[in-house]
């Protein structure tokens, strides 16, 4: 009579059947890695260098160029460490859609992710629209700024120079999203230029903007 030997169980199938136990009796369901990815997917177009360039454009042509006067007036010489408190802070907040993108690959963003936490079409739904909300605020802030900037070389009406900003940068948008990429990478670099030229030139300066940046103001 031929006798078969049984394996002996070892740590990890113990911990294993342990885990499996516990799962059953406190009915926890694992969460599926893509709950809402839909079944089609668009094609890719946008690599990741215009990826960098377009999220750098947001944040210096709204950031620095559009707001920095609003920060200086209010911070004043404090400007400086404000937009690095903002940075900083900002860090986390990139940090955590990084670590959300990954795991939900699709372009529903928040509203996606408070669906796949919650579960709940109402919340997403919700967010899904603040989200609107804060893009139509924050484009307005930005075509107001830009208006500015064009009424220094042109000389017309701000709502006259919003509305053609808004029609022009809409074209270029419904024109195709690799387009508008472009043209916002474009627009990156020329941005990103300028102020390059304006912190070499403020280096090869004798204005001493050290002390500025570090002495505290004095009280009045």
């Amino acid at each position: 009579m031929t006798q078969i030997n049984r394996p002996y169980l070892g740590l990890a199938d113990i911990g294993s059947g342990v885990i499996s136990l516990l799962v059953k009796w406190l009915k926890v369901e694992a969460v599926p890695e893509y709950p809402i990815a839909p079944p089609a997917r668009l094609r890719r177009r946008i690599g990741l260098p215009l990826l960098v360039l377009y999220g750098t454009g947001v944040t210096v042509g709204a950031g620095i160029y559009v707001l920095i006067g609003a920060v200086a007036g209010h911070a004043q010489m404090y400007s400086s460490w404000a937009f690095a408190l903002a940075a900083a802070v900002m860090a986390l907040t990139a940090a955590s859609y990084a670590e959300l993108a990954t795991r939900y690959p699709v372009s529903a963003g928040e509203a996606a992710y408070v669906r796949a936490a919650f579960d709940s079409r109402i919340l997403s739904t919700a967010v899904g629209s603040l989200r609107i909300a804060t893009g139509i605020i924050s484009a307005a802030a930005v075509t107001v700024g830009s208006a500015g900037y064009v009424r220094q070389l042109i000389e017309m009406p701000t709502p006259l120079v919003a509305v053609a900003i808004v029609i022009a940068l809409g074209t270029v948008a419904a024109w195709g999203i690799l387009e508008s990429v472009l043209l916002a990478g474009l627009l990156t670099l020329t941005e990103t230029g300028g102020l390059v030229w304006i912190i070499v030139s403020a280096v090869q300066s004798d204005v001493s903007f050290g002390p500025a940046l570090l002495t505290p103001r004095p009280s009045t």
